[in-house]
This record gives structure tokens, sequence and C-alpha cells, in this order.
């Protein structure tokens, strides 16, 4: 009911045709007092003035109204107001309660949202999908006697810093400050942001896992990264085009159509998705034969890291995440406008059809190659994995994850 919800939110021309279609309603036999901007129906007056001075919802007393026979019911003998019907066709009507209201709000975004990023690292920022180099990228060089096709092996890389780098990192203003004193910041870093010395010293040990995210600027910001990183990994049960991905996504990998799939990547592709730092495959036999790959039907924990890596990237508002969610909706709006699948459930139905897509396949390439936004600097997937590693206990302390 929450996708049909959004459904007409999202589509308002649609939303008529899909009610008279899907929902055949009638006058009803009972004439009871009602709530004019939820559609709460009580068997007495009483019962709707106290549902609207609950916690859980936004309406007023001003929304009551008395019995006046305007009751509507379908096939299912679900009552509804019929003033709540009419927004519902018209695709004005928006859930009232506490709890749904920013999921109610349009969450449609550009294709490709710019992303500002500050020299100098500002405090963190729950949804913003923004980062900060720490060190400039090698710049290759081309002579006379190469060209741009030139193989990477051979080109001459430059590292040296440029002039106005030097004067960068020199300058009072510096969004560096002295490398020299880094590690120790690092651990005080570390000590200010685990419970305890045990857990601090644990941390130091997989330090890579968070030193994109600390920075000489801003104190503390390691702390407050790690607390709203860790909250971001439980998908909203309300946000029906992100469980519909999460749905689609386990059935792909339940289904084996997974497996299926990345037995059919080229050769070259499936090359980048095993790279592992610069480990390459030890012949190209190997990767004809498909042996850096090996089928398992035990997904369920990888289904469950894939729930929480989609929910992760929805919150931190990873740029293409907007691109899928909008091709989601699409496929679902396929299922409800297609007169031939009216007997069916259209929301399962969507969950299916999107696995002969390449929505699936094609959010998790892109998300686990992702490049940095910035050079050197996290992607999602570090930030998710830095996530991972540590928990938050009923004080708000933060521990290091036991690695098993």
């Amino acid at each position: 009911m929450l996708h049909h919800h959004k459904f007409m939110r999202d589509y308002p021309s649609s939303a008529s045709r899909m009610i008279d279609r899907r929902f055949q309603f009638v006058s009803s036999t009972k004439n009871l007092p009602y709530c004019a901007k939820c559609g709460f129906i009580g068997t007495q007056l009483c019962h709707v003035k106290r549902h609207t001075k609950s916690q859980s919802t936004n309406c007023t007393e001003s929304d009551v109204r008395s019995a006046d026979g305007s009751i509507v019911t379908n096939q299912f003998g679900f009552l509804l107001p019929r003033t709540v019907l009419n927004k519902m066709k018209n695709g004005t009507f928006i859930l009232p309660t506490k709890r749904t209201t920013l999921s109610n709000t349009p969450t449609r975004q550009p294709a490709n949202p710019s992303i500002a990023v500050s020299v100098i690292a500002p405090t963190f920022t729950r949804n913003h999908h923004a980062t900060q180099s720490l060190f400039t990228p090698p710049r290759r060089i081309i002579t006379p006697h190469s060209s741009a096709s030139t193989n990477s092996n051979t080109a001459n890389l430059q590292i040296r810093p440029t002039h106005e780098e030097i004067m960068t990192a020199i300058s009072n203003n510096s969004p560096f400050k002295d490398a020299v004193s880094l590690n120790s910041f690092t651990k005080n870093e570390l000590g200010n942001t685990f419970a305890s010395k045990e857990h601090s010293d644990s941390a130091y040990e997989y330090l890579a896992s968070y030193i994109l995210l600390i920075n000489q600027q801003t104190p503390g910001l390691l702390r407050n990264t790690l607390t709203n990183y860790s909250t971001m990994m439980k998908p909203s049960t309300t946000n029906t085009t992100l469980q519909l991905l999460i749905r689609s996504g386990k059935l792909w990998l339940q289904s084996n159509a997974a497996n299926m799939d990345v037995r059919m990547v080229p050769v070259h592709h499936r090359n980048n998705i095993y790279l592992v730092g610069s480990t390459h495959s030890d012949t190209d036999k190997d990767l004809l034969k498909g042996g850096t790959f090996v089928g398992s039907n035990k997904v369920d924990t990888i289904a469950e890291q894939f729930t929480s890596l989609l929910s992760f990237a929805y919150e931190i508002q990873w740029p293409s995440m907007t691109t899928y969610t909008n091709q989601a909706d699409e496929v679902y709006l396929h299922t409800q406008e297609d007169p031939s699948y009216n007997d069916e459930d259209e929301y399962a139905l969507a969950t299916a059809k999107m696995v002969d897509t390449n929505i699936i396949f094609g959010l998790l390439s892109e998300l686990l190659l992702e490049q940095p936004s910035v050079p050197n600097g996290p992607n999602v997937v570090y930030k998710y994995l830095a996530g991972l590693t540590v928990r938050i206990d009923h004080n708000g302390a933060i521990h290091v994850r036991h690695p098993n």
C-alpha cells in the first residue's frame, strides 16, 4: 500500500486510473465519523478527536468530521472517507504521520547533482558524499615520442608537485597541517573516538580503514563521521523504491541469476572486478576459463550485506543512486500501466522484472568500481566498510567490532 501511495503521489495523472482498475469503491452502509486529513474512522466522534492528539500524527481537531454518509468501501471491506478517496485519485493525498513525513516528500533529484568540495573540509554532513583529497595524483607527461594511447607501463608520470600546490601546502591557510604531526594527531583522534584505549589501539591496527576520514583541520570529525555512518546501514521500511531495489537484488542473488550474470562478464571487465590492489591473475588463461570466479548457493550473508550497502549508498546520497531509483520506479510504473498484468501483484512482478534488466547488476558494478570524487579520497565502499568496523552501544560509545 505504501508503494501505491508513492506511485499516486509521483504520477498523479495515473492515480485515478489505477484506483478504478484495482479497487471498486462503492457507498458503505456504515455511517461513521472520520478524519478528513488521513482517513481515520472511529465508531464514535470522541475516538476521532482522540486520534488527532496522538504523538504519531499531524492531524488536528479541525480535520474531524461528524458522520455525514460519505464513507465508501471496496471489495476487500476497506472503509475510506470519500474526501480522502478523491485526494488519492487527484494524486494529492499525503500520509500525515510524523514517522513518514520525510518519506512522503518527493525525493526525485537531478540525475547528476553537482557536488561542491570546499578547500577546507567542512564538519560532517549526513547526506553529503563529498570528500577532501590528501594528496595530488600523478600527472602523465606526453612527450614528443609518446601519444595519448601510450601504454601506462611506459608513459612518464609526473609526481612532483606544481608551484601552485607547493604554495598552497606551505601557506598559513593551507587545508593541510604539519604532516610530521599527523601520526600523533591520528592517535589522539582515535583515542577521542573510541570507548577505551584498548579499542583505540585496536583501531590503529586497522588505520587504513579510517585514515581518509581523518582531517587535521577538524578534530573530532572521525567520531561524528563513524557515528553517522553506523546509522545508515539499516534500510527505511517506508521507502518503497529502496525496498523494491533491495527485494530485486535479493531475488537476483537467491535465484542464481547473479552467478549466471558474472559468468557472462567479458574477460577485461572480469579482470577489473577481481583486481585486488596490484595483484593480477597469474595467466590470461585463468580469466578465459573463468577460474577467478567460483559460483555459490550460499548467498544469505551476501544478501544481508547487499541490503545494508544499498541502504548506505542511498542515505549518503551517492550521486548515481538517483538514476537507479528512477529506473526502479519506471519498471513499477510499467507494471501498473500494462493491462496484461491485472491479475498479478505488481510489486512482486516489478521485483522479478527488474532482474531481467541490468539495473541491479549495473548498480553493483558501478558502486564497486567507483572512482573517488577527488584524488586519493574515499569512495562509497570505503566509507561503508569504515562504518561496518564499528558498533555504537546504548550510551553512544564507539567500539571496534570483533573481526568475526
